[in-house]
């Protein structure tokens, strides 16, 4: 079922087709949208909490306002200042190169969190030299609905497309 809804850049509004209510209302929840190239990864100020900062470099703003080339993402788990780790399964890693859809909101400190953890992630994979974003949902298990999670798990979408 496609499900059409609006989303706002300046005084612009465009429609966007989404596949998912799901998607649909992470357009909604999300302060900004953007498609990124991960950078690399560099080390979390002096927290008290395990986490991963990633360095992402913004190609494309699909929604909100975004004034650097480049945004500090912060995901849960990884390594604190202290040596302490903690690994949080589902919690979305990225490697160097790696591209992605990600649905934003803003920590007080400036930087950035996906949406939902691995819910606001997209990444992009190459099949058959055409380039489809997907969610990794391969280490969580959704437990109210079994029948969604295999659905969404196997869910492709044209990344150019989805990125529109």
């Amino acid at each position: 079922r496609r499900i059409a809804g609006t989303e706002g850049t300046d005084d612009r509004r465009r429609l966007v087709a989404v596949d998912h209510q799901h998607d649909f209302r992470l357009v909604d929840q999300a302060r900004i949208i953007v498609v990124a190239r991960v950078a690399g990864t560099i080390p979390a100020p002096e927290l008290d909490r395990p986490v991963t900062d990633y360095l992402m470099t913004v190609e494309r703003v699909l929604k909100g306002y975004v004034g650097e080339s480049s945004l500090l993402v912060r995901v849960p788990g990884g390594r604190a200042a202290n040596g302490m780790e903690l690994k949080i399964w589902g919690a979305p890693t990225f490697v160097e190169g790696e591209r992605a859809v990600l649905f934003l909101g803003r920590h007080a400190d400036g930087t950035y969190r996906i949406l939902h953890l691995m819910l606001g992630a997209f990444r992009e994979a190459r099949i058959d030299d055409h380039a489809v974003a997907y969610r990794d949902l391969s280490e969580v298990d959704v437990l109210d609905d079994a029948e969604m999670r295999a659905s969404e798990t196997r869910k492709l979408r044209d990344f150019d497309r989805f990125a529109d």
